[in-house]
């Protein structure tokens, strides 16, 4: 969990390379791990107070494939973030 949260950091490098590391732990852990990222993103997508480098982060984050994969095949899921972004915009 803390490679979301630097791939969350206000720094465009800290957030790129945290970014690259998490998506490699994706790969290497798999789909299971994606439901411990999710109350976190939901949480900042939600939040208006985010900085824009946050938002940068989860959108980052939500464009893998393994996250975007997992969003797409649980409708619940797909809800939330759809609603969120609702809000958010």
């Amino acid at each position: 969990l803390s490679l979301l949260s630097m791939s969350l950091s206000a720094f465009s490098e800290v957030r790129q390379n945290a970014c690259s590391a998490l998506k490699s732990a994706l790969r290497s852990y798999g789909e299971a791990s994606v439901p411990l990222l999710i109350p976190t993103l939901y949480r900042v997508l939600t939040d208006r107070r985010v900085s824009a480098e946050q938002f940068i982060g989860v959108c980052s984050i939500l464009q893998m494939s393994q996250v975007s994969t997992m969003i797409i095949r649980d409708p619940f899921l797909l809800l939330r973030f759809s609603e969120s972004f609702d809000l958010v915009i």
